[in-house]
């Protein structure tokens, strides 16, 4: 099993980049305070264009969402929603590619208290989160668009 994560053909380095990057945010996670995270990942309140981004950076996205969704469980760490989203903004905010970012909350089924989750959109893509998303209500959004200028799309 393992060893087909490594074979699939995404390319053993992103993999293992992806891997330790899923680590990594959550230690970002557990050390940093979320006025730390939040002040990196964009424009508060504002949302990326669902058609303002290439084939290619939709793939790019499309790439990273799935390498987070075959590793994510095969951390040492909790790679909940918050690291998986965490790492795929990063991977594509360094490839200079616009996403936006959404913190969500529904009411637990006792209705007594919240439950969170957060998901990360590049384009029509939701990258990570995806599916239960739609059952949370977005409470906060950042817009990481600054980027969108920032050379050519990913190969």
């Amino acid at each position: 099993m393992a060893a087909d994560i490594w074979a699939a053909g995404v390319g053993r380095l992103f993999m293992l980049r992806v891997y330790a990057l899923l680590i990594v945010m959550r230690g970002v996670i557990t050390i940093g305070t979320m006025q730390s995270i939040t002040k990196r990942l964009g424009t508060p309140m504002r949302e990326t264009s669902t058609d303002g981004v290439s084939r290619d950076q939709v793939r790019f996205a499309r790439r990273v969402g799935r390498a987070i969704a075959r590793l994510a469980d095969k951390t040492p760490t909790n790679s909940n929603c918050y690291p998986q989203a965490l790492t795929a903004w990063w991977l594509l905010h360094r490839k200079g590619i616009p996403t936006t970012f959404y913190y969500g909350a529904k009411f637990d089924k006792n209705r007594s208290g919240l439950e969170t989750h957060v998901w990360l959109r590049c384009g029509p893509l939701i990258v990570t989160g995806g599916g239960v998303h739609l059952h949370y209500k977005p409470m906060t959004w950042f817009a990481d668009e600054s980027v969108e200028s920032r050379g050519p799309s990913p190969s």
